[in-house]
């Protein structure tokens, strides 16, 4: 589940008609991870072995904390602060939070995100593009929407797919 950045440069090349080198499309792709990262729409998982009332320093790209589940049922019992996170209980947890994305530092370095995200990047890269020639670019405008119409709805299926849901039931 990964993508290169020689993809997103050739499907966003295709549509605009104009080559970039290389090097400058390697700015704009990171630019557009960048944004993702910013924007909150790339997550993470973690294991974690707790003891309780422990404190577990979580990796320095993980932004929040979106949930925890014990056994693939919500935990609530976990604190956040700093970039660190105790559980009230001991016991073993995944952790899910958002990150910032990795940057790529060749075009044919491989972009470690879910495939959905293909389309917000070739879209951040032609609006990027359409604005820089033009900084009044309709047509560079909506490819910007376009970029944030489709990450979140990338994060929502893919938070979908992994969030738990806890239904309380009254009789």
């Amino acid at each position: 589940m990964s993508f290169t950045g020689s993809e997103i440069k050739q499907l966003a090349e295709e549509y605009i008609g104009t080559e970039m080198t290389d090097e400058v499309a390697v700015l704009i792709i990171n630019d557009g991870l960048n944004r993702l990262g910013m924007l909150g729409y790339v997550f993470a998982e973690a294991t974690i072995e707790a003891e309780k009332m422990e404190w577990y320093e979580l990796p320095d790209d993980r932004t929040e904390v979106l949930y925890v589940s014990e056994d693939n049922k919500p935990f609530y019992g976990w604190e956040y602060e700093s970039g660190n996170i105790r559980f009230r209980k001991e016991g073993t947890y995944t952790v899910s939070a958002r990150r910032m994305a990795e940057p790529i530092e060749e075009i044919d370095d491989e972009i470690e995100l879910a495939d959905v995200y293909k389309s917000c990047l070739v879209s951040y890269y032609i609006g990027f593009v359409k604005l820089r020639d033009d900084d009044e670019s309709p047509d560079g405008y909506r490819n910007m929407q376009e970029f944030e119409k489709y990450a979140v709805k990338a994060y929502q299926m893919l938070v979908r797919k992994r969030k738990l849901t806890q239904v309380k039931v009254i009789r």
